[in-house]
């Protein structure tokens, strides 16, 4: 029984180390979407099965499909583009992104050891300021550390070599205008 316990909590802290982190940065795909991501095309022996389809059918099915991809597709374009910066990287940034989840309870410890003793009603009333001042120091380095490692990712595939090169040449006009 303890085996399996033990086997249950360290899945369960793998699944937050390394899901919490890949959350965001797939979140981060989803905000800044690369649009086109090389995929292989149909081959020809699926479209001649897809014409041997009833019309109506392909219709319907056209639009489900339709839909299921608009909903999926941004999150699958996001976890393409993460997948191919490699382990190395994402390893490192998990890393990053712990560090400085921790980074914020050494902060909150610190403080709270420079602030000394008091009594229960006064760290009540500071709890939230407190914990407010770590989150703006905190958060903002996250939100960069979670940026630049996506544009680490962009970086890395064509897709998205090819979106940040139109980006530049979008803002050397818009400078020069």
């Amino acid at each position: 029984g303890w085996i399996r316990d033990a086997a249950g909590w360290l899945i369960d802290q793998a699944a937050t180390l390394l899901g919490l982190p890949l959350a965001w940065l797939t979140i981060a795909g989803i905000v800044y979407a690369v649009t086109s991501i090389t995929t292989a095309s149909a081959t020809g022996r699926v479209v001649t099965t897809w014409q041997r389809v009833p019309g109506f059918l392909r219709k319907r099915v056209r639009e489900l499909g339709t839909d299921l991809a608009g909903r999926w597709h941004p999150i699958a374009n996001a976890a393409r583009l993460i997948w191919r910066a490699g382990v190395l990287t994402m390893a490192l940034f998990v890393l990053a992104y712990a560090i400085l989840d921790t980074s914020g309870l050494w902060l909150s410890l610190g403080i709270s050891r420079v602030l000394g003793p008091h009594e229960l009603q006064w760290w009540m009333a500071t709890s939230a300021p407190l914990s407010l001042l770590v989150d703006t120091i905190v958060e903002p380095l996250r939100i960069a550390l979670i940026a630049a490692t996506w544009g680490y990712c962009l970086g890395r595939s064509d897709a998205g070599r090819a979106e940040l090169q139109l980006e530049q040449q979008e803002r050397r006009v818009g400078v020069v205008s």
